[in-house]
């Protein structure tokens, strides 16, 4: 079993979106799952291009 450490910086970025989700429309909610993907997806397009670029 992989220790928790290594994937702290995941488990704090969950947990952001998270308080993100119920602070922006309290009190109703938006699912963490759609915050994630409108930051993510960008992100891993910017990492993907990056990494294009290097090869």
């Amino acid at each position: 079993m992989k220790s928790l450490k290594n994937y702290g910086p995941l488990i704090i970025l969950v947990l952001l979106i998270d308080t993100i989700g119920r602070v922006i429309t309290a009190p109703n909610e938006i699912a963490a799952n759609i915050i994630l993907a409108i930051v993510g997806g960008p992100v891993m397009i910017l990492i993907l291009w990056k990494r294009q670029k290097n090869a």
